[in-house]
């Protein structure tokens, strides 16, 4: 797939809006009502159509832009599910490169600030790698991140 490394890796691939989200319901099983969704990055390919995300993923993280990604579903999956019915929830993953990079806490403020989405609906989903790298440094984002859906 030179051709997808390639878009992936000049960032073509962002450039030229070849990413999109899909949301996946999330049904709460008892009264079985959809109560959100779970955003999940899809890249569309001019040519080849379709990649699957274990394709893609794996170049992102490779070339460094797996946070310019991240940002992006972030960004219009938070944009999406403001405009939903209240409470309707949105689940986002972040990578572990993600999730790690210096700003992390600040930059998800202000993309909640920006798209109007209450921090209350929003779901973020990592990994257990998250953990297994430096869990002290891991509970500190948590726990600001907790913050932010606090009232003051």
């Amino acid at each position: 797939m030179t051709v997808v490394r390639s878009n992936l890796t000049s960032g073509e691939a962002l450039d030229r809006d070849e990413l999109e989200l899909h949301y996946q319901p999330i049904v709460d099983l008892q009264s079985e009502i959809v109560v959100g969704f779970e955003a999940l990055a899809r890249l569309r390919h001019p040519v080849k159509g379709m990649v699957p995300p274990m394709t893609f993923i794996p170049v992102a993280e490779d070339s460094g832009l797996i946070v310019p990604l991240g940002e992006w579903a972030l960004k219009e999956a938070c944009r999406q599910a403001a405009q939903w019915p209240a409470g309707m929830k949105i689940a986002v993953n972040l990578s572990p490169v993600q999730f790690s990079s210096p700003n992390i806490v600040d930059r998800i403020a202000c993309v909640l600030a920006e798209t109007g989405l209450s921090p209350q609906c929003l779901e973020l989903e990592i990994t257990e790698r998250v953990f297994m790298d430096d869990s002290e440094h891991t509970l500190s984002i948590l726990h600001q991140l907790k913050k932010i859906g606090r009232p003051v």
